[in-house]
This record gives C-alpha cells, sequence and structure tokens, in this order.
C-alpha cells in the first residue's frame, strides 16, 4: 500500500498542477492519502516495515489536495466575481433606462390622451351619422 500511496501521490500531485483539468486529481490524491495513512498505522511487520513511501504518498497527496482546494476556491472566487461585474454592467444599462422612464411615462399619457380624443372624435361621428 506503500507504494500505491507514493504512486497515486505522484500522480494526484502532477495532475494538480495541470490547469482546466487539476480537479480531476482530487480523488487519486484521497485514495492515495488513504493507502498512505492506513500504511502508517497497519500493525503488521511494523519492525520491518518501511515508512518512507508511505510518508512521502502523505505528503504528495496532501499538497495536491492542498493545491486543488486552492485552485478551486480562486476559479469560484474570480468565476463570482465576474458574474458580478456582468451584474453591475446590466445594472447601469437599466439604471438608464430608468432616467429615461420620466420621459416614456410623457410619451405615454400623451399617447394615451391623444387616443382618448381621437375616441371621442370617432363616437361623436358615428352619433351623429346615426
Amino acid at each position: 500500500m506503500g507504494i500505491a500511496a507514493l504512486i497515486l501521490g505522484i500522480i494526484s500531485f502532477m495532475g494538480s498542477m495541470i490547469p482546466f483539468i487539476f480537479f480531476l486529481a482530487f480523488v487519486p490524491a484521497l485514495v492515495g492519502l488513504i493507502l498512505g495513512i492506513c500504511e502508517l498505522t497497519s500493525k503488521k511487520d511494523k519492525a520491518k516495515k518501511k515508512k518512507t513511501e508511505s510518508i512521502v504518498g502523505i505528503v504528495l497527496s496532501s499538497i495536491a489536495i492542498l493545491v486543488i482546494v486552492i485552485k478551486i476556491f480562486f476559479v469560484v472566487l474570480f468565476g463570482s466575481l465576474g458574474f458580478i461585474d456582468a451584474i453591475v454592467e446590466n445594472m447601469d444599462e437599466y439604471i438608464d433606462e430608468y432616467d429615461n422612464f420620466e420621459e416614456y411615462k410623457d410619451d405615454y399619457n400623451k399617447n394615451i390622451k391623444d387616443f382618448e380624443k381621437h375616441l371621442e372624435t370617432f363616437e361623436n361621428k358615428l352619433n351623429n351619422e346615426l
């Protein structure tokens, strides 16, 4: 298990450095960490056991997990900041439109009055014809 922890630690450490797919290295890092800890805590052949492979596997897996978590944090942080920037830009457009709302409101009221005038004229003509 110590050699497996070491191999998974190396793979996950290298994988955590690759942009855009670093999160795929999380599972091997977790498995390598668990195997390394199991190897260190196992009771069989304690006297003859070489602990170096397990310790290096644990260290590499732990570093890989730490790097992955930090990268995910920054991806989420900067991704959400970009989302917030987009919202702020859209809000500026809505605010600009709202500033022009009074003009739209005046035009709407004028059009309603014009429509009522035309409707009244039409009703008068219709009543005169009958």
